[in-house]
């Protein structure tokens, strides 16, 4: 996890953090709408988000079960306070990254 901080003085000074890289990949609809994170507390899983604006990504899990979650993602890169990995659903758990690749390389081929 990267903590490099940035001072924003248009905002009053507040700093955001960078928490690592996300992979791109393809949605259902074959658009790239969806990020990938890998899990840094739980190797091997990873937490999938798609896209709601330019920059907003929002939990696809804790959008099934009700709750927003969302992360802010610039150049390919998790921005913001919170780690991505907190304040999920309770019942939102990553899933494992070699289902997510699977998905992915059926919809390529």
């Amino acid at each position: 996890m990267h903590t490099r901080s940035h001072d924003h003085m248009h905002d009053g000074g507040d700093s955001t953090m960078e928490f690592g890289k996300v992979t791109r990949m393809l949605s259902s609809k074959l658009n790239e709408s969806l990020v990938v994170y890998k899990s840094a507390v739980k190797p091997g899983y990873v937490y999938k988000f798609y896209r709601v604006k330019e920059n907003e990504y929002q939990c696809c899990r804790c959008k099934e079960l009700g709750k927003f979650r969302s992360i802010r993602v610039v150049d390919d890169i998790v921005v913001g306070r919170k780690n991505p990995e907190e304040e999920h659903h309770p019942d939102c758990f990553p899933v494992p990254e070699s289902c997510v690749l699977a998905a992915e390389v059926d919809r390529e081929m």
